[in-house]
């Protein structure tokens, strides 16, 4: 996971995943708060990565340094519905794997979307697009995925979680630069 002052959250999303992964990599881009100290109490590597602006560079910076075969994409304010899911879904050996993500809004409401957040280690799998990024299956023929039976719980687009990290103002810069770049319809 690519993580900032994240002391709020991180702790939960580690305790809830700690008896089912090989490994925790953690990149930090920059906290000011306890987040790498609480990291590393669940033993998680952690990497300091220079931000800059880009998040599927930052993602894939994380996912150079995973050792293992599968690699489980989150955030600290995301946790598992299923973690005991994980293992079984990997057992059916595809190259990636879609997740449904439950993503909670203030009011009580929430909308759900899927994406590929279970991939295998060392096949060339990479994260594209500046804001939103998503992993690039275009590149690669043949690619197996793979449905998964957990749920991603994410909270970040709660409204106090996204006052604390002041994603509208970090949002737009990064979609302005990336639209000048690429202007597509993702964008």
């Amino acid at each position: 996971m690519i993580v900032r002052n994240e002391e709020e959250n991180i702790g939960e999303c580690l305790e809830g995943i700690k008896n089912f992964v090989d490994e925790v990599i953690v990149v930090d881009t920059g906290s000011t708060d306890n987040t790498k100290e609480i990291a590393e109490r669940y033993s998680a590597k952690v990497y300091d990565y220079e931000w800059n602006n880009d998040f599927s560079r930052a993602r894939n910076y994380s996912i150079a340094q995973a050792t293992s075969e599968y690699i489980l994409i989150l955030d600290a304010d995301e946790s598992i519905s299923d973690p005991e899911a994980l293992k079984n879904d990997i057992k059916l050996n595809k190259d990636c794997y879609l997740i449904g993500i439950n993503n909670f809004i203030s009011g009580g409401q929430s909308f759900t979307h899927k994406a590929i957040r279970i991939i295998k280690n060392n096949i060339g799998l990479k994260f594209i697009n500046e804001l939103h990024e998503y992993i690039d299956t275009k590149s690669h023929l043949n690619l197996k995925i793979g449905e998964g039976h957990t749920k991603i719980i994410h909270r970040g687009y709660l409204d106090e979680e996204f006052s604390r990290k002041n994603k509208s103002e970090r949002n737009l810069k990064i979609i302005k630069r990336a639209t000048k770049k690429n202007p597509s319809a993702y964008n």
